[in-house]
């Protein structure tokens, strides 16, 4: 892995032929626990070996929530594009979403129904 220009997490997927929907939470989640699952196999063992503190053990997570914005236009063109090539009918309006609501909701959309 030395010879990576990056190690984002598109590059290592790629290094590690691992399929990812870049910039989409879903894809990012489900490649980020496939990589995880690589890297700690490849180097779990290592580690233990060289007697040293493992980086794979659980720590606690430290968050701070960001302030709610509102969903961009973007977001709400592709919202409205997926409603209507679906078919679907919604409870909210899709104007009044935070950007993150936004997000889950396609994310939710693209998932059960594809593109």
């Amino acid at each position: 892995m030395k010879d990576l220009e990056s190690r984002s997490l598109g590059a290592l997927c790629k290094y590690y032929e691992i399929p990812h929907s870049a910039h989409r939470a879903l894809g990012d989640a489900r490649a980020t626990a496939v990589l995880y699952k690589k890297l700690a196999e490849e180097f779990y063992e290592k580690e233990e070996a060289a007697g040293e503190k493992s980086l794979f053990l659980p720590k606690p997570l430290l968050y701070q929530a960001k302030r709610d914005t509102p969903l961009t236009i973007a977001q709400k063109e592709q919202l409205y594009k997926l409603l209507d090539r679906h078919k679907l009918v919604v409870d909210y309006k899709v104007e009044s979403l935070t950007r993150s609501e936004a997000s889950r909701k396609i994310d939710q959309i693209l998932a059960e129904y594809g593109r």
